[in-house]
């Protein structure tokens, strides 16, 4: 149990430090072509590391990988777009939903059983969200609307991988997931106002370490020790995201947070440790 949150904790760290570096790499590649190139040497570096295990796949496993892959490219692509019509508040508290939604899903297509105690963490996570994002008042646009697309795409995704992955099938799912995400980003490219490609040795940096460490080995993490928790208490951990990015971009780029970024944390962090003390035998189908 305690591998498992230390495992999603690191891997959420991980993702939240790929907010500057992405951003600074769409500075060389508009963001289709970046995610299709990310997505697409973490397919192709990812063998590597589990070879043979990757290539043993059978009908049931393409399916539920392809299920995988496109929701994860759902929540990138949805999350890009929407950002062209929105403002970065309202898009990350939009997306923070997904954290309300995971139970909810959970409930409506697997019957689970959340408790009390959970949907008590899962309203501090969600509250933390909208403290750090601060969305301004407004009416809702397309943009906010795509945003809303994201978030459901991350929450199914939460949901299934939970039911869906073991030891047996992680390292297939990994790499189906992954290559469905390249693929689908690559199809999508020429639907894209703007494509730029403007190779550096920045985006070279930001292409490794995105596919190294926040794709291939960090989605691996997810499929490996995120059903070994509840699915909800996955989505109070993966919470942490905005403020890990906030942090990643005060060191990496001088960007100092707001203090109201420390009071939307400590939501998140009671969040978390309340939903630590529920056990995965108490959230189960029924």
């Amino acid at each position: 149990m305690f591998a498992a949150y230390a495992a999603l904790i690191l891997l959420t760290c991980i993702w939240g430090l790929t907010f500057p570096v992405v951003q600074d790499s769409l500075a060389f590649a508009s963001p289709l072509v970046f995610v299709s190139l990310r997505f697409l040497l973490a397919a192709l570096i990812f063998p590597l590391f589990v070879w043979p295990r990757a290539q043993k796949l059978n009908r049931e496993l393409l399916w539920k990988g392809i299920w995988l892959g496109i929701l994860l490219w759902g929540g990138y692509a949805f999350q890009t777009v929407g950002l062209e019509t929105t403002s970065s508040a309202r898009a990350a508290f939009i997306t923070g939903t997904f954290v309300p939604l995971t139970p909810v899903f959970a409930w409506l297509i697997f019957r689970a059983h959340i408790t009390v105690r959970m949907w008590l963490a899962v309203a501090l996570a969600f509250a933390g969200i909208a403290i750090m994002a601060q969305p301004e008042v407004g009416g809702f646009s397309l943009g906010d609307l795509f945003a809303q697309l994201c978030a459901i795409c991350f929450a199914l995704q939460l949901v299934f991988v939970n039911r869906w992955v073991h030891l047996d099938n992680e390292c297939q799912l990994t790499w189906l997931q992954l290559g469905t995400t390249a693929v689908l980003a690559a199809l999508f490219i020429p639907t894209a106002a703007v494509i730029r490609l403007e190779w550096s040795g920045y985006l070279i940096f930001g292409l490794v370490f995105t596919a190294i460490f926040a794709s291939a080995l960090a989605i691996w993490g997810q499929l490996r020790f995120q059903p070994r928790l509840p699915v909800s208490t996955a989505a109070v951990i993966f919470s942490l995201e905005p403020l890990t990015a906030g942090l990643a971009a005060w060191l990496l780029q001088d960007h100092i947070p707001p203090r109201v970024t420390l009071y939307g944390a400590a939501f998140i962090v009671a969040g978390m440790i309340i939903s630590s003390t529920v056990k995965k035998r108490e959230i189960e189908a029924v």
